[in-house]
């Protein structure tokens, strides 16, 4: 079951427009046959958790789609944001449209794709130089650390090369896809400002394992002192001396998909 109180959306294509505060985007509803919801834009801070709270009110109390829709039209709230484009769009997974909220830039391109379409498959993306980023695989060995929410479930494992410049964040399957890919997505934001700050992968993991931007701790000053902010809230936290090694990350991808494996 969803967090929606019904069953969630199979590995196929998903519906979604943008749903703004002022003329910022704060996230995404979405639907798709076999559910609904609402992604928070990581970016969006308050803002998005409070509509995500919204969204999640008026979607369990719906029945359909039109439903969700039209009580909005009815009840306008500022804490739900608006519904102000006259077209949806489409992603290709749920997993792939928490990914697009993580990085506004390539949901812009994806947006005026054809029709929404992938922007991978319509090669619109081929023309775009993607950012920056550490390397996402490596054949040598990696240090790693669980990512843990407040309930205690493990979401995935941050990982960090030992001999190159490669870094990334690996998906626990039993998190559920929309945890899962939520802390990927806000791990995967905290990379790329370790990588803009200069920050050599191992000592960016390092750096996080055991931070409590509650009482102060926080390397990297970009971002809020607040548990509550919803970065924090998605990514989960790595708890203190959880490094781990394993020999190549393939194990680590095992370990993720299995809980019973031992590394």
């Amino acid at each position: 079951m969803s967090d929606y109180g019904y069953p969630g959306p199979a590995d196929g294509p998903v519906r979604y427009e943008r749903v703004y505060r002022g003329n910022t985007v704060i996230g995404y509803l979405w639907w798709a046959p076999a559910g609904r919801g609402f992604v928070p834009r990581p970016d969006a801070g308050r803002a998005g958790a409070a509509a995500d709270g919204e969204w999640r009110r008026r979607l369990r109390a719906a029945h359909t789609r039109d439903d969700v829709i039209d009580d909005w039209r009815r009840h306008p709230d500022d804490r739900a944001g608006a519904l102000n484009d006259t077209d949806e769009w489409e992603a290709a997974t749920l997993a792939e449209l928490v990914r697009l909220a993580a990085e506004p830039e390539r949901e812009e391109r994806h947006r005026k794709g054809r029709g929404g379409a992938p922007a991978d498959a319509c090669g619109a993306d081929q023309r775009a130089p993607e950012p920056s980023f550490y390397a996402r695989d490596t054949d040598g060995p990696i240090s790693y650390a669980p990512a843990v929410a407040g309930d205690g479930t493990v979401l995935g494992y941050l990982w960090a090369a030992e001999d190159d410049d490669a870094a990334g964040f690996v998906e626990r399957a039993a998190a559920g896809t929309v945890n899962a890919s939520n802390a990927a997505s806000a791990w995967h934001q905290r990379l790329r400002r370790a990588y803009d700050r200069g920050l050599p992968p191992l000592r960016a993991l390092r750096e996080w394992i055991g931070e409590d931007p509650a009482a102060g701790h926080d390397p990297d000053v970009t971002e809020p002192l607040s548990t509550a902010h919803p970065e924090w809230r998605l990514a989960g936290a790595l708890p203190p001396s959880s490094e781990r090694h394993a020999p190549t990350l393939t194990d680590l991808h095992r370990l993720a998909g299995d809980p019973r494996s031992d590394l």
